[in-house]
């Protein structure tokens, strides 16, 4: 660059001041120092310039940004927060809701708890009123059987229909649910013990040694009966006449005698009553062993082994019915029999002490309670 274009460049930079007093007034005071001129920007000062700059405004710009973004930011976070107010209260109102439901529910639920607990115990006091009754109506029925065999053992000695009636009894007693029946039937129980161990005479056996006794009759031969009359040589006029006087003197004149068996005719009338009074005394013992009589068995059958071998032949027929006669006379048709009356009166203190309480049931007033607690 020449000296004349740093002077024109100067002077342009530069202009010259304009409006300054005449040169007169220069005259009439001090001449004033110029001033030293300003340097001239040049292009490294102004990039300079714009260097330092630049990171300024990018700062401006990005606090603009960071504080557009903060306030969108809270702008957003308030927005949220006010829909998650909304939403807390509008969950409150329901969650206040639902609590007021559950509690409607949970008292409503308690409310039929209450009337299931009502109804269950009016179903227990039903159920055990009905097994009472079931009880008291099966205890009746074995005291029933008990009270037969008590009769058919006292009154006939029959031991044997005492004995079933009495398992009967025990079966009917084992049906119940009581406790309280556990004593009755154990005493029950024993008394069966007791019965099967008596010695039990075969009623049915004897009966039938008798009337097979009886079918036998007619085979007995008494004494006597094979003999025959001599043959008469006289007349028959003679013979009555003789026969007649015999009669009257024998009629007239009885003669006992002690050493030995009085013996029977032997007409055939007294064959007859012979055999007719020995059925009636075998007859005798079979209603004597159907009706346990034991004093009445014995002398009817020792009256019939008596006239069996005194007035008939002693043959093997009538030995053997002799020896039948014997065995049945050592029977024994009333063995000492047990008490069985212990367990009578113990079901019949259980039946007494239970009448009342199957005469008034108490389930009227449960069912009426139960009715009060459902109504509310």
């Amino acid at each position: 660059m020449n000296d004349s274009e740093k002077i024109s460049g100067h002077s342009s930079a530069e202009p010259v001041p304009t409006g300054h007093p005449s040169s007169s007034a220069d005259h009439t005071h001090p001449a004033k120092p110029p001033k030293k001129p300003e340097a001239s920007a040049t292009p490294r000062d102004v990039q300079g310039e714009t260097y330092r700059s630049g990171p300024a405004l990018f700062l401006a710009l990005l606090a603009l940004l960071l504080t557009l973004g903060l306030g969108a930011a809270g702008y957003f976070l308030w927005t949220s927060q006010q829909a998650l107010n909304n939403d807390i209260a509008q969950t409150s109102t329901a969650l206040r809701m639902l609590d007021s439901t559950i509690k409607s529910e949970l008292k409503g639920l308690e409310e039929l708890r209450a009337e299931q607990q009502a109804l269950r115990a009016a179903t227990q006091e039903m159920r055990s009123s009905m097994e009472k009754s079931h009880d008291f109506s099966t205890a009746s029925d074995a005291e029933y059987l008990m009270r037969i065999a008590s009769h058919r053992l006292l009154l006939e000695q029959d031991v044997a229909t005492a004995i079933t009636a009495l398992e009967e009894a025990n079966q009917h007693l084992g049906e119940t649910a009581d406790p309280a029946l556990l004593g009755a039937r154990q005493q029950l129980i024993d008394e069966i013990t007791q019965l099967k161990a008596v010695p039990q005479p075969d009623i049915a056996g004897a009966s039938l040694t008798l009337n097979s006794l009886q079918n036998q009759l007619e085979r007995w031969t008494p004494l006597g009966s094979q003999t025959k009359a001599p043959t008469a040589s006289l007349p028959r006029e003679t013979q009555n006449f003789w026969g007649g006087t015999w009669q009257e003197l024998k009629s007239l004149v009885i003669i006992r005698r002690t050493d030995q068996a009085v013996l029977p005719l032997t007409s055939p009338d007294q064959r007859f009553f012979l055999r007719h009074n020995l059925r009636l005394a075998l007859e005798t013992a079979r209603l004597a062993l159907l009706r346990r009589d034991t004093k009445t068995l014995h002398m009817s059958l020792s009256t019939a082994r008596d006239w069996l071998a005194r007035y008939f032949e002693q043959d093997a027929a009538a030995k053997a019915a002799q020896d039948a006669i014997t065995r049945l006379e050592k029977m024994d048709l009333a063995p000492p029999l047990p008490d069985i009356s212990p367990s009578l009166k113990t079901l019949r203190a259980w039946l007494a002490h239970n009448s009342g309480a199957i005469a008034n049931p108490v389930t009227p007033a449960v069912q009426s309670g139960t009715q009060g607690t459902s109504s509310p």
